[in-house]
């Protein structure tokens, strides 16, 4: 039975209802770290699989192609993510933040063609003590505000989120 969308604030696809169930994937295994394999990304995916996953939240960073090729291939939809993650502070370099603009864009251009990709992901749970002050929110808004802005200008109309926790949900007003 058609949904009236208009009413419906979950994930549609194609149109109809469609709930996501998913974790959260890093490149990192115990005792190995970041340096993963095939055989490390075959049994990760078979067990996402044996979870009954549809989602994967590719945090904190972008992944290696052949993982978003892999969720293509089972059709597993995905966020992926800018690595702007944890604790930030409004006294980091220019060079710093010119480099995260850049892994912004550089996460676009490389994998704006997997079909998987449906969330991009301008950071995730900053924790600073600063955004705890009016200047400290202004800030990680507008840093905020400036990567969902060279994601949209590269794949205008993407669909793009932030990662909260740390009691900053306020921070989502630049999506409204």
């Amino acid at each position: 039975e058609p949904i009236n969308n208009e009413n419906y604030t979950g994930f549609l696809l194609n149109g109809q209802p469609y709930l996501l169930r998913g974790v959260c994937m890093h490149d990192d295994l115990e005792g190995k770290a970041n340096d993963l394999n095939d055989d490390d990304y075959t049994q990760e995916f078979a067990i996402i699989q044996e979870l009954g996953c549809n989602f994967l939240r590719l945090a904190h960073y972008p992944h290696p192609k052949e993982v978003y090729d892999k969720c293509d291939q089972l059709g597993i939809i995905v966020q992926t993510e800018a690595p702007w993650v944890n604790k930030s502070t409004m006294n980091e370099t220019e060079d710093y933040w010119t480099h995260l603009d850049g892994q912004c864009a550089d996460m676009v251009n490389q994998h704006y063609n997997h079909p998987c990709i449906m969330f991009w992901g301008v950071g995730n749970e900053i924790n600073t003590s600063y955004t705890n002050t009016t200047e400290g929110k202004d800030f990680v808004k507008g840093k905020i505000e400036g990567y969902r802005n060279i994601i949209r200008t590269l794949l205008p109309g993407a669909m793009v989120g932030y990662t909260i926790s740390h009691n900053t949900s306020d921070l989502l007003g630049v999506f409204n």
